[in-house]
């Protein structure tokens, strides 16, 4: 597909304002010039047209069948990609220089409803892959139901049949199968509903690299090894991931595998390969331009890796608490890196609050340290 097409998951809990967004958000950008491609939510065409007379036979069916629900699950996923692709070639064909796709759901939301195991399974019996399903948008953004944070404004009705606490358990789920994609925003309930589509569409123009390409984060060290067994981190996504620097002192190359996904341990089918060029502009904040590319073009590349920086490779683990999206690194290697641990977090503005896991023993912020920067840490000794 053409780099400059963008695909977006907008998913969510109940009540959590999605339809709205699909209204407000695609008008917003089409004012801004984007050519805006919608691929409408699948499941509820399904389930409504095989349930037509009451939701809660959705829920009797599930405790009856869970093997008719899943199957039914599948074909959902199999419908969002087909569609998706139709998408990918209408984007082709019409697109101009700023398209974008939004997805109104996408195909982890069946983790939500499902055990894990018996997802990987037909994502695999379909041809597909987590990659496919998962780290292959460009970004996805949850919005949390209003029974977190808003509950005086969570309706339930003949369609929404969720309790508030089933709707939070819900959304937590739902939070839960998109962890582990690159690029994940939380929007909460803390600004109200106007202020929620503002930091949406700001999150939208973001991963859009409006008005230009930046990564903003912050970064703190810990003090020492956390323990694994805490259910943040037992439940965390896991991945291995290989970084290059290369000669000209701008660009590096990565390659990001899955080690772990769910509780079990990876079949080796979700690997990512990236170049990006990064340029600082302030502690914390850098132009970023990324591409993905393939196998081939990542092992032509490490041909010109910078002779002054040695290979870096960390195990990351990446977990959501308090509607906020981290990343949890332990280094590899360079040998003098090994055991360091940086917890990361990606913002929209430098400034933004961050409520800190407190399960992570952090010793200081290291954002403007160079020395802790992946950057820093592969120069040589």
């Amino acid at each position: 597909m053409e780099r400059h097409v963008k695909e977006i998951v907008i998913t969510g809990g109940p009540c959590s304002g999605k339809s709205e967004a699909l209204k407000i958000i695609p008008k917003r950008l089409r004012d801004m010039g984007y050519t805006v491609m919608i691929l409408r939510e699948v499941a509820e065409d399904i389930f409504s047209s095989v349930f037509p007379a009451n939701a809660g036979d959705i829920r009797e069916f599930l405790k009856k069948y869970p093997e008719k629900f899943y199957a039914m699950e599948e074909q959902i996923f199999l419908e969002i990609m087909a569609k998706l692709e139709i998408r990918r070639s209408l984007a082709r064909i019409c697109g101009n220089e700023k398209t974008v796709i939004l997805l109104d759901r996408g195909p982890m939301d069946a983790l939500a409803y499902m055990p894990s195991k018996s997802f990987l399974e037909f994502v695999r019996r379909s041809g597909f892959s987590i990659y496919d399903a998962r780290d292959s948008f460009g970004g996805v953004a949850h919005l949390v139901t209003a029974a977190d944070g808003a509950e005086e404004f969570y309706e339930q009705n003949e369609v929404r049949i969720e309790t508030a606490e089933e709707a939070r358990v819900l959304d937590k789920e739902t939070q839960r199968a998109w962890v582990g994609a690159p690029h994940l925003w939380i929007i909460d309930n803390s600004t109200g509903f106007d202020g929620k589509m503002n930091r949406l569409f700001e999150a939208i123009l973001h991963i859009l690299g409006e008005p230009e390409p930046l990564e903003i984060e912050r970064k703190f060290l810990l003090a020492k090894r956390p323990d694994l067994r805490n259910s943040m981190l037992r439940r965390a996504e896991m991945f291995l991931i290989e970084q290059i620097y290369l000669s000209d002192g701008m660009s590096r190359i990565r390659k990001r595998s899955t080690v772990r996904y769910g509780r079990g341990r990876s079949q080796g089918d979700s690997t990512c390969y990236y170049m990006t060029c990064k340029v600082e502009i302030s502690p914390g904040v850098r132009r970023e331009e990324e591409n993905i590319i393939s196998s081939y073009d990542y092992a032509h590349l490490k041909g010109y890796k910078d002779l002054h920086r040695a290979v870096v490779r960390k195990h990351r683990y990446c977990f959501v608490y308090s509607n906020q999206y981290f990343e949890l690194d332990t280094f590899i290697s360079p040998e003098w890196a090994r055991g360091t641990w940086i917890l990361e977090h990606e913002l929209l503005n430098i400034n933004d609050p961050i409520n800190l896991p407190p399960f992570l023993d952090i010793e200081k912020e290291v954002t403007a340290d160079h020395a802790y920067s992946n950057y820093g840490i592969a120069k040589r000794r």
